[in-house]
């Protein structure tokens, strides 16, 4: 069996390896995600509960407790109902408090799943507010080592002994929103007054042979008897805020948001292979004419022709095995970064693991096409001697289908990195370098009250002013971190707004002095906090440059008076005093809505947000320990860092599809050279002819680029009929870029026919720059 050259042998391999590693990772993340079904019993059946107020464009609003209790006793409607709170404890390890995320939840939660810990047991109705903990696999064995007799040991949680009596199993993956929790703790629940204090998230399981759509008419029938029992959604004085209970399913709540990427990286993977087989193709195709006469050879000396032809297909193995160990190890490397990188689109799933099974049916089906490419040329060798040669037809095929796969490829990858450059360059309203951040939460056992809430971060302040005058401020949340809803708020003599351009809803962030120092925010009108604002007597806000806009067009807001919620016995009004510049509290992709600047000490918080200029980690370490040594600071990080997970995910698929993209120009740009290359020396007879009968140079060349553009032009018009499709799939993730826009289609056509014309120059310079004369002579 003839050594295949070094070249031909890594082309083909690399044709092989890029689109089986783009198939293999996209589809092992599907499988993990979509496919798979969740580990729970009957999932079809699990749902999430969500309250709206639609009117005040709230369309995912926690349960108050006083809900949960109503929709509970519907057993009409649900099997069960449990309810959980994510949130966040101090444990105290061995040698050191550290910061962990948790989730409270009720009695029922686990058993509802289906599920039982992988040791002990869950949580029992008594101990709805006891003093025990359950921890998940992962903490269990990173912080005790997979302690077998870990059952029935103290944890101190927020400075509270508590009993652990369960491990959870390792593939148990349950967070709607924020990170992994590393505890549940158990949820007591008892109904409050206020039916808008929205707290719990819920997760219930319908009852046996109920739909979804009859849950949900059932609901809404709820709804409006709360509505009319309790004036649930409604403000002060009976405006109608759109309350409604809203179902969806527990899969498309976890996976939803991701299927349309998924789908459309799934269809540019498989058409980066379909180009990658096509190239593998043409270079079989280009070493037809060698091979038929190494099989010729040896068939004159006696070889049977089914030894020939098994030979010859064993040979197409070898750069395909080449290429399913450089898929494999793309493929992992891929995956490996994808895990490190925590996408929140992934958040539901944990570690997405290689599959195997689709790596080796990609593999089997370019082994299969490599042999049939290597073989239908010489399928000819028994009965005609002259070498095999495509028509014209099948010429412009190819050669259209590398235009066109170009094209599908190159119109969402240009359409994603306009949206990523729009959006990075949106300014987000604050300082996004030289801050260091971090987060601060109290023990519950020991900060039971407001005043004692306040007394500890009012130190925290003056300590952190006293080491960094004016560079440090406290806030309850950091800017890109809240969520996209907010909470509604009344202005002193009007009603709500519940029809405006601008929902009457805020988000409000408990702030220190020197906030808008530390940010950089810009003060339009009246004042800023001053040192009287935090002496515990004035009530005063600062106010955006939204919602100043937005409600009270054409006047000052400055002197008015606003709160948080309804007006309410012993709720204060609070005075408008400034108006600062916009933040982008949660999303850049989102504008901004109202938002509401209070001293912190008017509603003390547990947790808040540290921001210093000019400090390292240690320097707020020293600070703390001095406070209360059993009070750690968590999520350390430069301000960059969390200014930029807020464009990970659109990075993330941005470089997804560029590198398919130009993985695809290239391939395609070596796909037309080797085929035009191997087409003209196919002619060169005739373009001797030509040249001899008079032709010129530049004759030829236009005679050879026309054979190609023509049928890459309708490759391009198929091309972008694809990516238009595909474009349409990534619409929810452009930002200020339209599928509808022509630029990307007419780049992507120009640079797809640019290409073409470029990699068929080689091959016409020689076709006019053989000596026709000599030519003819050997013919």
């Amino acid at each position: 069996m003839r050594r295949l050259p070094s070249a031909f042998f890594l082309l083909a391999a690399l044709g092989t390896a890029l689109g089986a590693a783009a198939v293999t990772t996209v589809l092992s993340v599907a499988r993990a995600t979509l496919s798979s079904s969740l580990p729970y019993r009957d999932p079809a059946s699990l749902v999430v509960v969500w309250d709206q107020l639609l009117k005040l464009d709230l369309p995912r609003f926690p349960l108050s407790t006083a809900n949960y209790l109503d929709y509970r006793t519907r057993t009409d409607i649900f099997s069960d109902l449990a309810a959980f709170q994510p949130t966040a404890s101090t444990v105290r390890l061995a040698d050191r408090s550290e910061r962990t995320n948790a989730i409270r939840a009720t009695p029922n939660f686990l058993p509802l799943l289906g599920l039982q810990p992988a040791t002990g047991r869950w949580f029992l109705p008594a101990e709805h507010n006891g003093q025990v903990v359950i921890l998940t696999h992962q903490f269990w064995e990173s912080r005790f080592g997979t302690d077998p007799h870990i059952l029935g040991r103290t944890l101190a949680v927020d400075g509270i002994p508590h009993q652990i009596i369960g491990v959870l199993r390792a593939d148990f993956h349950f967070r709607l929103t924020g990170e992994a929790p590393d505890l549940f703790l158990p949820l007591s629940v008892t109904a409050p007054a206020d039916r808008l204090a929205g707290a719990l998230q819920t997760v219930g399981r319908l009852r046996p042979g109920l739909s979804l759509a009859a849950a949900q008419s059932a609901l809404d029938a709820l709804s409006s008897q709360l509505k009319l029992r309790h004036r649930t959604g409604m403000g002060p004085n009976g405006e109608d805020g759109g309350y409604r209970i809203w179902l969806t399913p527990l899969t498309g709540e976890l996976y939803g948001p991701l299927r349309p990427s998924l789908r459309t990286l799934a269809a540019a993977a498989v058409l980066l292979l379909f180009l990658g087989l096509i190239n593998t193709a043409l270079l079989w195709l280009g070493r037809a004419a060698q091979r038929r006469r190494d099989a010729s050879i040896r068939l004159m000396l006696g070889a049977s022709p089914a030894r020939v032809a098994a030979d010859l297909a064993v040979e197409t193995l070898a750069p395909t095995t080449l290429g399913g160990l450089l898929a494999l190890g793309v493929s992992v490397a891929a995956l490996s970064l994808l895990n490190a990188a925590q996408p929140p689109e992934l958040a539901t799933t944990g570690t997405v693991s290689l599959h195997v099974g689709v790596l080796l049916s990609v593999l089997a089906l370019s082994a299969v096409a490599n042999m049939l490419f290597s073989l239908l040329p010489l399928r000819s060798l028994l009965r005609a001697p002259s070498p095999a040669r495509p028509s014209g037809r099948t010429y412009a095929l190819l050669i259209g289908a590398q235009a066109a796969l170009v094209c599908a490829l190159l119109v969402p990858s240009l359409l994603l990195v306009r949206s990523l450059a729009t959006l990075q360059s949106v300014d987000p309203g604050f300082v996004t370098h030289g801050l260091l951040t971090a987060s601060v939460t109290l023990p519950e056992s020991r900060y039971r009250s407001p005043e004692q809430l306040s007394r500890f971060f009012t130190l925290l302040e003056a300590s952190l002013t006293e080491r960094f005058p004016a560079r440090a401020a406290l806030l309850s949340r950091l800017p890109l971190g809240l969520p996209e809803g907010g909470d509604p708020f009344s202005i002193e003599g009007r009603a709500y707004s519940v029809s405006g351009t601008i929902p009457q809803i805020a988000h409000r962030l408990l702030a220190s002095q020197h906030t808008l120092d530390v940010f950089n925010l810009r003060l339009l009108e009246g004042r800023g906090f001053e040192g009287r604002d935090f002496d515990g007597d004035t009530r005063i806000v600062l106010v955006n440059e939204t919602l100043a806009r937005g409600f009270f067009p054409g006047q000052s807001p400055v002197g008015r008076r606003i709160v948080m919620g309804a007006p309410r016995p012993g709720v204060p009004w609070l005075t408008i005093a400034g108006v600062v510049a916009d933040l982008h509290t949660a999303r850049l992709d989102l504008a901004p809505i109202p938002q509401v600047f209070q001293p912190f000490w008017q509603a003390p918080t547990r947790t808040m947000a540290v921001i210093i200029r000019g400090a390292t980690p240690a320097d707020l370490r020293q600070i703390l320990v001095k406070l209360d040594p059993d009070v750690p600071a968590y999520r350390l990080q430069p301000i960059e860092q969390h200014f930029a997970r807020a464009t990970a995910a659109p990075r993330l698929r941005t470089s997804i599809f560029s590198t398919y993209a130009a993985l695809a120009f290239l391939l395609a740009a070596f796909g037309v050279y080797s085929l035009t290359t191997w087409s003209v020396a196919r002619q060169l007879r005739e373009f001797a002819l030509r040249s001899a009968l008079g032709a010129t140079p530049m004759g030829l060349l236009r005679t050879i680029l026309l054979r190609t553009l023509r049928p890459a032009s309708i490759g391009v018009i198929t091309g972008l009929a694809a990516a238009y499709t595909l474009a349409r799939a990534l619409a929810a993730h452009l930002y200020q870029a339209s599928p509808d826009d022509p630029a990307p289609y007419f780049v992507a056509a120009t640079l797809a026919l640019i290409m073409t014309a470029v990699a068929t120059l080689p091959a016409a310079r020689s076709a006019f720059a053989a000596n026709p004369a000599q030519l003819l002579r050997s013919e």
